[in-house]
């Protein structure tokens, strides 16, 4: 990674799974998310002693300085293309919240409320249902009890010697910290972390999208109603340090270039797409594919960003294929 003489720079690690998505400096995470685009801030221009860092699997110092100097511009960057070294505060990359329970119902469209989310008690535990079955993605999408940041350092380090599960290796778990749930709350953690801003990626809503695929309208409703939620518990660029990123899936041309207008008209930086192909009700098809093109188009001529997360996706499939779990 790109190194500066401050004791403090952005951070890539992802901030789920056992790290605390508050900003702790405890190491650990996925494959982190990547950043395409060039007008995250669009017209803040706050940040300019702020390094901004994405990761693509691990750290690539080229890529990262490519990124840094499309979204803050060569003023970040001394000429040789290195960090400056005044730099003060840092931007994470990769952060996340804890969704509130209603986050997928609160707006969700009545036609659609027994096709998409729904909590059961089942055996005396709260459930999440998912096209009215449940849905497993999360061991605990109440998220009321969490495992300790840094929990699982040593796992994405490659260190598991026994094989156990994510579930095992999260020990002991501990009560949900407010600063997950709240932004205001959460400021104020980020505030004495030094952390100038933070780009903000769904916990459950990763996984989504695979959980509704044989009922692509409800999977549309879904996460337009997660949309919505996500706006006004967080918002899409908050105090312009919370960066709310909506989600957006290409099942639909027509669905996708709507909600991309909606989302743009609230000032979203930024949008997140699912990784790989897009089940549509045509089969599976290529993000690339010529039918996007005009919600490509409307992308590039907003000069919104796009990410992709790790999550569920149809790639899943292809690793069970071969015998190995689909947990990553």
């Amino acid at each position: 990674m790109i190194s500066t003489s401050t004791p403090v720079v952005a951070r890539a690690a992802d901030t789920h799974a056992g790290v605390s998505p508050a900003g702790s400096s405890s190491t650990g995470g996925d494959v982190g998310s990547v950043i395409c685009g060039s007008s995250l801030l669009g017209r803040a221009g706050r940040c300019a002693d702020t390094v901004w860092l994405a990761t693509v699997g691990g750290p690539d110092q080229c890529l990262v300085r490519r990124i840094m100097s499309n979204i803050i511009g060569p003023s970040g960057l001394d000429p040789g293309g290195t960090a400056m070294t005044d730099i003060r505060l840092a931007f994470d990359a990769d952060n996340h919240y804890y969704e509130a329970e209603d986050a997928f119902t609160r707006y969700i469209e009545p036609e659609f409320k027994r096709r998409c989310m729904q909590w059961a008690d089942v055996n005396g535990k709260k459930m999440l249902l998912v096209g009215g079955k449940i849905n497993r993605f999360i061991p605990n999408p109440t998220f009321d009890m969490l495992s300790a940041p840094g929990s699982l350092e040593e796992y994405f380090r490659g260190n598991n010697p026994k094989g156990d599960s994510v579930k095992d290796l999260f020990g002991e778990l501990l009560p949900c910290d407010p600063a997950y749930r709240d932004r205001e709350i959460r400021l104020k953690t980020m505030d004495s972390l030094g952390i100038e801003g933070a780009l903000f990626f769904p916990t459950l809503g990763v996984g989504m999208e695979q959980a509704l695929i044989h009922d692509l309208p409800a999977m549309q409703a879904a996460f337009r109603a997660f949309n919505r939620w996500l706006e006004e518990d967080w918002g899409f660029a908050y105090e312009e340090r919370i960066f709310g990123i909506p989600y957006i899936t290409l099942s639909d041309l027509d669905n996708a270039m709507a909600e991309l207008e909606w989302v743009l008209e609230r000032d979203a930086r930024c949008i997140l797409i699912q990784t790989g192909p897009v089940t549509t009700v045509e089969g599976m098809k290529s993000p690339a594919d010529p039918r996007f093109d005009p919600f490509w188009a409307r992308v590039q001529e907003s000069g919104v960003a796009v990410t992709y997360h790790g999550g569920a996706n149809a790639y899943y499939n292809l690793i069970t294929m071969w015998g190995e779990s689909a947990e990553m």
